[in-house]
């Protein structure tokens, strides 16, 4: 069983949504598998998915790959 590198607790497998503010817009990479800690919730990530979300970060601020609208997605500000 593997071990969370922050807190010692077990991790485990599971499939993640992963938010990535990108020019100023929130692109979420859905169904990203990970390690997640049971206990303080860090995520690992294999080498081949860091370079997949690498990847697809990339193509989104060259603007060659264009996602679908999150629905119910909303956005409000901090209150000073």
């Amino acid at each position: 069983m593997k071990k969370c590198a922050i807190c010692g607790w077990k991790v485990k497998h599971k499939k993640v949504d992963i938010p990535a503010l990108l020019k100023n817009k929130l692109l979420m990479i859905r169904e990203v598998p990970a390690d997640v800690c049971c206990e303080c919730e860090e995520i690992y990530y294999t080498l081949e998915v860091a370079r997949k979300l690498e990847a697809i970060e990339d193509k989104f601020m060259q603007g060659t790959i264009k996602p679908a609208p999150l629905k119910n997605a909303y956005e409000l500000p901090l209150p000073a």
